[in-house]
Order: C-alpha cells, then sequence, then structure tokens
C-alpha cells in the first residue's frame, strides 16, 4: 500500500513540475509576442520581425520556398516557358512586390484557424480559413488565410468585403466580427 501512495505522490510530484516548465515556458513566449493574460494585443510587428524574434518559419514560408524551386524547374522547360510565364531578373533574384507587400503588413491577430463566409466585392462569395488579420502602413486591415474557392493562401482587404461576414452559423458586421470575435478594437481597425 505504501509502494503504491509513494508511486502517486512520485506520479503527482513529475506532473507538477511538468507544468510548470511549461506554464512558464509559455509565459516566456506570450512575453516575446506581447499576448497578455490571453488577450492578444494589437502588435505593430511585421512578419519578417515575428520570424526573427520566434526563429521558426511557418507553413506559407515553406510553400512558397516550394513554389519558388518550382518556378526555377519550369524555366528549364522550353514548352513551359514560352507558353506560361515571361521571365524576368526580378523572378529569380529579388521578392515579388506581392511578398514585398506582405512582408510590410503588420500582423495584429494571429490564432488557430477559423472558418469564415463573406462576398468579395471582385470575386463573389468566398469561404476562407482565417489565419490572420494584418494592417499595411495606413492602418488598412487585410485577412489571410486558405481560401477555398481559390485551392490556396490569399490576402483579402476588408474594406473590399461586401457583406456581412458569417462564422460558425452566425453572422456578424466587419465591426462585430473585430470586437466580439476577433477581440480587436474595431475603432482602431476599421
Amino acid at each position: 500500500m505504501i509502494e503504491i501512495i509513494a508511486a502517486f505522490l512520485f506520479g503527482f510530484l513529475l506532473c507538477a513540475l511538468t507544468t510548470r516548465s511549461v506554464i512558464k515556458e509559455n509565459t516566456e513566449l506570450k512575453k516575446r509576442l506581447g499576448i497578455d493574460d490571453g488577450k492578444t494585443k494589437i502588435q505593430k510587428k511585421s512578419k519578417k520581425q515575428l520570424k526573427a524574434q520566434t526563429g521558426k518559419t511557418n507553413v506559407q514560408d515553406e510553400i512558397a520556398k516550394l513554389r519558388k524551386i518550382g518556378s526555377a524547374n519550369r524555366k528549364n522547360s522550353v514548352s513551359t516557358y514560352s507558353n506560361a510565364h515571361e521571365w524576368s531578373e526580378s523572378d529569380e533574384w529579388g521578392e515579388s512586390p506581392l511578398d514585398e507587400f506582405k512582408d510590410n503588413l503588420s500582423i495584429v491577430w494571429a490564432d488557430a484557424p477559423i472558418l469564415i463566409e463573406f462576398n468579395y466585392s471582385s470575386s463573389g462569395k468566398r469561404m476562407l480559413s482565417l489565419e490572420e488579420v494584418s494592417i499595411n502602413s495606413v492602418g488598412e486591415p487585410y485577412f489571410f488565410g486558405y481560401c477555398m474557392e481559390a485551392n490556396g493562401d490569399r490576402t483579402f482587404k476588408v474594406e473590399r468585403i461586401a457583406s456581412k461576414i458569417q462564422y460558425n452559423g452566425e453572422t456578424y458586421s466587419k465591426k462585430e466580427f473585430f470586437n466580439d470575435i476577433l477581440q480587436l478594437n474595431s475603432g482602431k481597425c476599421l
């Protein structure tokens, strides 16, 4: 009986120590990312700054690298080269204007992806797995995530959303969505 109690106490102590180290690690990570008590603050950090801070890359970075490799392989194919793309020096050596634009956005919300639907002014109804909300240098918000209709990552300017946003069976105005769902101050973002 004493052995069972000793084993239980040892297991409990081990669990407590593990939990404490995880909590300490999470607290340090929250401090580095500017998160306080589970509430995300508006972060004025670019994607490059966040990557440098955490030392990690995300799936989108890996996909972008693979696309660049695929683009280089396509260049070597005469039929693909002549039919699909006009190559220039900027394609091989520098970032595209879209990549530069995305790198200059400041992330204000990032969390586990949430599935939303909305009508976009130029392309109709969109279903998006929302991963990030970012703002540009003049404070205009953008949604970034995986677009089901385009079968790929896309960035949407919130100003061009022409309908209310549907999330989890409910319909929200942009202001309500920012305030209630994303817990962002819509006055600063919209």
